[in-house]
């Protein structure tokens, strides 16, 4: 009764495993019938049978394995491409319900190519581009930050939609001090004096 419970253990194998011992099973019962197997002394052919019964079901047991690794493979970048254009048909439909401010913020990063840069952890202006996703903080485990500076990122399905719809969101520099003092400033970040 033990051995039949250890024969049973076969069934804890993965799918693409047992496909593959049911291939190699096949092509060892048709060597066994075919005119392949030459006929010889009854106990060579037993070990000879036995011998081929081994290497027909690891055979089997490898390209089982490895028909289950290209479909996953496959699997995983079909989802990762449907995830990527449901991303970018969101951002492409959510396009005409930016505020000028997320415009002009997406504007601004466009214009200068970035991608990456750096936020306030509340994303100051860019709060409603965080909520939806269009933006998103980047890290490492351990990474050390401070609450003013957050790396935050354009994930590359939006980069891509704003690429194309870069008409929408037009480029006009903020410019802050006077003389020689003046600069450029971030449109995502909230003016320290009106905190």
């Amino acid at each position: 009764m033990e051995h039949l419970a250890k024969l049973l253990d076969i069934l804890r194998a993965r799918p693409g495993q047992l496909g593959g011992l049911a291939l190699g099973s096949a092509a060892f019962a048709w060597l066994l019938v075919s005119p392949v197997m030459p006929p010889s002394a009854e106990g060579a052919f037993i070990w000879m049978a036995a011998a081929l019964c081994v290497m027909c079901m690891s055979a089997g047991l490898v390209f089982g394995t490895a028909v289950e690794w290209a479909v996953g493979q496959i699997g995983r970048r079909l989802r990762r491409e449907l995830i990527a254009r449901r991303n970018r048909a969101v951002f492409r439909a959510y396009v005409p319900y930016l505020t000028p401010k997320e415009r002009k913020i997406l504007g601004y990063l466009l214009h200068h190519k970035q991608k990456t840069f750096e936020i306030a952890a509340d994303g100051g202006h860019a709060g409603g581009l965080l909520a939806r996703g269009f933006i998103q903080f980047r890290g490492v485990a351990g990474q050390a930050f401070d609450i003013d500076n957050r790396i935050a990122v354009v994930p590359d399905d939006v980069w891509v939609v704003m690429e194309e719809l870069s008409s929408d969101f037009p480029y006009s520099p903020e410019i802050d001090g006077s003389g020689r003092n003046r600069v450029e400033t971030h449109p995502w970040r909230v003016d320290w004096r009106t905190r």
